[in-house]
């Protein structure tokens, strides 16, 4: 999308204008060569939707979409409502749904492939709600037979299109773990880091200050998502973060920040406080019949498996240009970081980061 472009002569009807967010500004947006302004309406407006999403060039209703939906997914769900009415409009109603979807799912897979199944497991979401909606006599009376069985035959298309991606990813492996409402979180926050990164530099300065959690400056630069969303807010500052610090500096200033979580928490190393806490949760786990776990205290000991959070690191900060030159991936790097963030001693070498991240480009799970 654009940037929001004044309206000059405003022809939506009263009910869309009523409905739009406010103070969110207007956007144009091009499709099949021709631009549009949309609206982006409150959320809510369909309760048995996911979100609402709307175009009808026969009655003048301009392209309008929830605020719910992430920005950088706009463009392509109203895309696909207006091309179904404009470029599609001369094929059989029972294929322009499935047409629009398939151009949709190709522009995505165009501008961000690694989010192509997040972004097809939500949209599959979206017309599951969709179909059962329609089940509403008085909703499905408003519809074409041919429109009904288009909407079924794209609700399968998207069936089959993520489990073919099954097929090839199994479960058990980091990205088959997220569920729908993970990965949108996990998108919304990289959507909300990336802009901070670009817009909000001093960030790295304030990050200097190991007694600031990321929810802490997350409730500095984006107090609304902190309120309501605290982990995906504070997820959005580490990624800035992670933009903004060259490696060096940002695994010496993640490991302060770790000390001082822990020390907060338990006490410094070596303290009575430490000892107490360690103590009190051994006498807590012997009390509750639970025995000594050999296995766990190795994994303790760094020898752990890679959790979700670990691996999504890993494989973003593989494909960040710091962590680059040329096709040569800085390991080492990254395997600082990661332990940085995540662990009291170093576990993580370059090797077993560039395994995980292989393992997972491959579709394996990575158990240690």
């Amino acid at each position: 999308m654009s940037e929001p472009t004044p309206r000059t002569v405003d022809i939506r009807p009263g009910w869309l204008v009523s409905s739009q967010v406010k103070d969110n500004p207007v956007r144009q947006l091009v499709v099949g060569g021709t631009p549009y302004e949309d609206t982006v309406v409150r959320k809510g407006m369909e309760p048995r939707l996911p979100y609402v999403v709307g175009f009808d060039s026969k009655k003048g209703i301009p392209p309008f979409i929830d605020e719910s939906v992430l920005e950088v997914d706009r463009k392509y769900i109203l895309g696909h409502e207006i091309r179904e009415q404009t470029t599609l409009q001369e094929r059989p109603e029972i294929d322009r749904c499935i047409e629009s979807l398939k151009t949709e799912l190709t522009e995505v897979e165009a501008d961000r492939p690694e989010e192509l199944r997040a972004y097809a497991e939500s949209r599959s979401h979206f017309f599951d709600a969709l179909v059962e909606l329609y089940k509403d006599p008085q909703q499905r009376a408003t519809k074409s037979a041919e429109f009904l069985q288009g909407l079924d035959r794209s609700q399968e298309y998207l069936h089959g299109f993520i489990n073919e991606w099954k097929d090839q990813i199994p479960e058990g492996t980091f990205h088959a773990d997220y569920t729908p409402e993970q990965a949108a979180a996990i998108r919304r926050a990289r959507e909300i880091g990336a802009r901070l990164a670009a817009t909000t530099p001093q960030l790295a300065t304030d990050y200097e200050d190991p007694t600031r959690s990321n929810l802490d400056l997350a409730r500095i630069y984006i107090p609304e998502d902190a309120e309501e969303f605290p982990q995906v807010a504070a997820k959005a500052i580490g990624y800035a973060i992670r933009r903004l610090l060259p490696p060096d500096k940002l695994a010496e200033l993640t490991r302060l920040h770790r000390k001082h979580l822990l020390e907060q928490q338990t006490g410094e190393s070596g303290s009575e406080a430490r000892t107490q806490h360690n103590r009190g949760a051994a006498i807590a786990r012997h009390e509750q019949g639970i025995p000594v776990d050999a296995a766990a205290m190795t994994r303790g000991r760094g020898l752990t498996p890679w959790t979700v959070d670990e691996a999504t690191i890993a494989i973003e900060l593989s494909e960040d240009p710091q962590y680059r030159n040329g096709d040569r991936v800085d390991w080492k790097n990254i395997a600082e970081v990661i332990n940085a963030s995540f662990h009291e001693e170093s576990p993580r070498t370059g090797k077993s980061v560039y395994d995980v991240v292989r393992d997972h480009r491959r579709g394996i799970k990575r158990g240690t």
